[in-house]
This record gives structure tokens, sequence and C-alpha cells, in this order.
């Protein structure tokens, strides 16, 4: 959200941060969401809490910033939320809130929640996520990587417990609809999650041409194959062109040269 109160300029904090100074970005973001009530702001400084930049690293504080945003935005403050519940980190653990923030994250637009409902869906199983977070500092990207060392001083593997059955089991069509999402983000939305997007348009195609939940519609699958190769250079959408290309049949495929997988 832009803000427009007076007398604060959110983007002064963004270029503190990127000439790494932490500190003084924390303090002016700090100012922005609980001076001026900017949510933008009460993001990264619930940000800078979990990944304790410029300020000491605290998961409390981060949940706290992060739930008082959680429904801002396009997701990304209820997907660290749904992880913080997941793992326990400055919350309880507790899975079912975990979900829940999930799909309140999917819902408002995150590709990364959108992507892992999907899975969940077409397994069956909730899995620990592997995208530690999701910042918007300075724009919206996923950070794999989870900060060491947690306050227990256990690493984050003591929190995991992978593959738990979710009680309606497989949904292919929820998966089929999670994927739909994931495939319609806005080009310049996209621009910073091109890996999630091509992975998704590569899951639904195998949906359309083998008439998962929906009928068989070849034309509409090898669409989205070509478009995960040439525009977001999908390596799993090259793998599956080169392993079934005899098996393609629309007038796209007819005109696609082997140079370019």
């Amino acid at each position: 959200m832009k803000t427009t109160l007076p007398k604060y300029e959110r983007g002064d904090g963004v270029v503190l941060f990127l000439d790494g100074k932490h500190t003084n970005a924390f303090c002016h973001f700090l100012m922005g969401a609980d001076t001026y009530g900017d949510d933008r702001s009460a993001f990264f400084v619930a940000y800078l809490y979990e990944f304790g930049l410029g300020v000491a690293q605290s998961y409390e504080k981060a949940a706290e910033y992060y739930l008082s945003v959680a429904h801002s935005d396009e997701g990304e403050a209820a997907y660290n939320l749904s992880v913080f519940y997941f793992f326990g980190l400055g919350v309880p653990r507790d899975l079912m809130r975990a979900r829940s923030w999930m799909e309140t994250s999917a819902a408002l637009g995150c590709i990364e929640a959108q992507i892992y409902l999907a899975g969940m869906h077409m397994t069956g199983y909730l899995n620990d996520p592997a995208i530690a977070a999701v910042t918007l500092l300075p724009y919206h990207r996923a950070i794999y990587d989870f900060p060491p060392p947690l306050l227990s001083g256990d690493g984050i593997d003591a929190y995991t417990e992978d593959a738990r059955i979710i009680p309606e089991g497989v949904s292919e069509s929820e998966a089929f609809h999670m994927l739909k999402l994931a495939v319609s983000h806005e080009e310049a939305y996209a621009e910073y999650v091109e890996p999630f997007v091509g992975y998704a348009k590569f899951m639904l195609a195998q949906f359309y041409i083998e008439g998962v939940t929906t009928e068989i519609d070849r034309q509409a699958g090898e669409r989205l194959l070509l478009e995960a190769v040439r525009e977001h250079k999908s390596p799993y959408a090259m793998a599956y062109i080169a392993e079934h290309r005899d098996e393609m049949r629309s007038d796209a495929f007819k005109a696609f040269l082997p140079t370019e997988l």
C-alpha cells in the first residue's frame, strides 16, 4: 500500500536498507508503522525482526507485526505468518492455523502459497514449506534459507515433521484451481517470480493434456508448456517437451524448433 501520509517517505527507508544501513532503516520503518500506520512499513519491521537485520532478532515481535498486516498487500505477510505457525516461531506451533494463513495468503495473491496449496491438494499431505519467507525488500521474492539459529538453539530440522495427511485427502479440483490462480499473475508481478509462474504453467499443462478435473484440451496444455519454456525457461517444461515431443499435436509445436530446447 502506497502511503499518502505527510512527513514520511517509506522509500527513504528502502534506500537505507539497500545501502546496508539496516539499523537506520529499521528505525525509519518503525516510525512509519507505529506513527503513521503504514502497512508496508509494518511488514518491513516484521521482516527485519525475523532476520535480525538492524535489530535484535525476535520471532515474537516479527509475528506481532506480520499479524497486524496479514490481510494487506498480496499475501506476503500471511505467508510468513503461516511459516511461523508451521515451525512454532514466536507463536505456538499450530498446523491448522498454519494452513489457514497459507490459504489466506493464496487468496490474497501470493504465488508461493498457491503453489504450496496446489501440491498439498495433489498429494493429500501437509508438508513443511520449503520457502522460509517472502520478502518485499525491495520487491517480492522468495527466501529459501531459514534464519539460524532459532531461539531454542536448535536447528530448523528440530521443528519439522513432513507428510501430515489432510482430512479431505487428495483434491485435484482444488489443485487445478490453485494452479489457475498461480498462472494468472500480471507481468509486472511475474517479473520477480518467473520460476514459480513457469512451474505452475508446467503443472497446469499436464492437467489439460491428461484431462485431470477438466476436459482434455491439448491445445491449451501445449500452449502453456511453450509459454513455460519461452517466457520462464522452465527446466521441467523443457524436459517434458523433450520426452513427449512426438505426442504434441498443436500447430504451435509443429513450428517449435529443437534448438529452442
